[in-house]
């Protein structure tokens, strides 16, 4: 008997301790900051991208933020032109409401497509995720595109 509440007491100290380490991770997880940092401190890919389309512009702000435990930076100029990086440094978003997305930073069958059926819409916003990239115009029609075969999936006005 008496290895019985032995055993039972092991279980019942490793199952709090389990849910002490599931809550510590939860916790963890849920848990956002940013913090203002030097323009430096993007990383290399970031940086790259900042000189080769925004040349001779000084970042107002560069933010890094920690949210559901990943490393992102934003960048916003004084016109309000924003944009956001992951951990590496590759763009996510560009949003502005003064100018027009960097060509550049357009994939080509998106520059293609708008150029043939918006001619007269400049790209204000563009954003990616994992398989599409949407882009929003300057009409305020928004185009959703698959990134693997680059046809469009959503058209909202």
């Amino acid at each position: 008997m008496a290895g019985n509440t032995s055993n039972r007491k092991k279980w019942l100290w490793a199952a709090v301790c389990a849910a002490l380490v599931i809550t510590a991770f939860a916790i963890a997880g849920n848990i956002e900051s940013k913090k203002p940092v030097a323009a430096e401190a993007l990383p290399e890919t970031a940086a790259a991208l900042l000189d080769r389309h925004y040349q001779g512009e000084a970042p107002a702000l560069v933010l890094k933020k920690f949210d559901d435990l990943r490393t992102s930076y934003e960048v916003t100029f004084t016109d309000g032109t924003k944009l956001k990086f992951d951990r590496r440094g590759e763009w996510t978003e560009v949003e502005s409401h003064a100018r027009s997305v960097p060509a550049g930073l357009v994939p080509p069958q998106i520059l293609d497509y708008t150029g043939r059926n918006f001619p007269d819409a400049a790209i204000m916003e563009i954003s990616r995720e994992r398989k599409e990239v949407e882009v929003k115009l300057g009409n305020r029609i928004e185009l959703t595109f698959d990134s693997g075969n680059w046809m469009l999936k959503d058209l909202d006005d």
